[in-house]
């Protein structure tokens, strides 16, 4: 969750927002509902015309055919909000709720953090800009559960912001946020897996050279998709938090996300991977509409690239998720609705296949039983042309027997010479 502006210019002049800030209240419909709250967000000031790295790595738009971009599908985003008045946002956000002020629909956020995500899982196309989301005709819920992305988030609010998404209809929950562990939170996550609601979080993340213990939440509640960040470089970023709650690895460090209003602005973090996560599942979820939650949880799983430390790792969970993969791959093992994500089998390159070995032993069976059946039948005629003062068949000629042989098939007439193999 480490925001970060390099070379992108930052207002930085506050007299200068408080001036504009004043031109516009005088301005008949022009109030501000970040203003009116009380708080400014910072606001982008460039816009990114290339490709950012993550969009280059995940091609999205390969997807896009298979699934309409993400169309229909309802994605909450249980965060610090989402600021709609993002040109790349336009039409993207539904009215929600927001449990911090407990009034308003959640489209207001103070930190920028709930509209970095909401961008990365559901930003549009923009003519002239590289950035766009992983499923950009997805819709975002906005629930506003917090102010700032700190160590201090309510995880009561959190389950009621989980709940209400639920009864919203959201077949997709994003929460990019760590909290302690809550009896209400862990009954709202539970509640939603049962739905049939894909619930995606991030994996957390420690401070510089420190080694968390235990697990974050709500990525460590069976049934939820914990994912960690990773770099343009595919590795996890020194002092995360690794453990058995990380079920993927997603892009999520130096993330480019469009800011609240305009331009755009560098996020970085397992809840920007988380993001990525959401995107994609909102993929499959319109591709595969009758595909129940936990099914996509594993075909996000099962077809994630390798990564390392082999499958489930602490580090990497089953690998790196790769979305297009996730979407055309035609057969996968499962659903096991039953098995929460967290506790999935290795993924399906990883078992033997045992379909050759099982055909062998049919083919061998069948030979063996005709080869029998030839056995008894030379031996019954053997018997028959004994008898009757002929030559076995199969044995040297009688004393005195003349041979005419017919050179073109090498057949002798008076007895049949036993095929070899060739």
């Amino acid at each position: 969750m480490r925001r970060s502006y390099g070379g992108l210019r930052r207002i930085s002049h506050a007299g200068l927002v408080v001036l504009v800030g004043l031109i516009l209240s005088g301005l008949p419909g022009a109030a501000d509902p970040a203003r009116a709250a009380g708080c400014v967000s910072a606001t982008g000031t460039d816009t990114i015309t290339h490709r950012p790295w993550a969009n280059r790595w995940l091609a999205p738009e390969r997807v896009w055919p298979f699934s309409q971009a993400g169309a229909g599908v309802k994605v909450a985003v249980v965060d610090t909000g989402v600021d709609a008045q993002h040109a790349q946002l336009n039409g993207a956000v539904q009215p929600g709720i927001d449990l911090v002020q407990g009034r308003g629909d959640g489209r207001l956020d103070c930190a920028g953090h709930g509209t970095a995500v909401a961008s990365l899982i559901a930003g549009r196309p923009t003519s002239g800009v590289g950035f766009v989301g992983m499923a950009p005709r997805a819709q975002i819920l906005p629930v506003r559960v917090a102010e700032r992305v700190a160590n201090d988030i309510d995880p009561n609010r959190v389950a009621q912001g989980i709940r209400w998404a639920i009864a919203k209809g959201a077949t997709i929950i994003n929460v990019s946020l760590t909290v302690a562990d809550h009896k209400a939170l862990r009954s709202a996550v539970a509640d939603a897996v049962k739905q049939g609601i894909v619930v995606v979080a991030t994996a957390g993340e420690g401070s510089t050279g420190s080694t968390p213990t235990g697990s974050p939440f709500p990525a460590g509640y069976d049934g939820v998709l914990g994912v960690r960040s990773t770099g343009e470089d595919g590795a996890a970023p020194t002092g995360g938090w690794p453990g058995a709650h990380v079920d993927l690895a997603a892009p999520g460090e130096k993330m480019i996300t469009v800011a609240p209003m305009l331009g755009h602005t560098v996020w970085s973090g397992g809840d920007m991977a988380a993001a990525v996560v959401s995107g994609s599942a909102a993929l499959l979820r319109a591709g595969y509409p009758k595909l129940a939650g936990a099914a996509v949880a594993e075909r996000l799983i099962l077809t994630a690239d390798p990564a390392p430390g082999g499958p489930h790792s602490t580090s990497y969970g089953y690998g790196y998720v790769n979305p297009y993969r996730a979407m055309v791959t035609p057969e996968l093992p499962g659903p096991v609705a039953s098995r929460p994500a967290g506790h999935l089998p290795p993924p399906a390159a990883d078992r033997p296949d045992t379909r050759v070995a099982d055909a062998s032993i049919v083919v061998a069976g069948v030979l063996l039983a005709a080869t029998i059946l030839l056995v008894l039948a030379l031996s019954v005629n053997n018997r028959r042309r004994a008898a009757a003062g002929g030559q076995p068949i199969g044995g040297p000629p009688a004393a005195g027997t003349t041979l005419e042989v017919r050179r073109s098939t090498g057949v002798a007439r008076g007895w049949q010479r036993p095929r070899r193999p060739t």
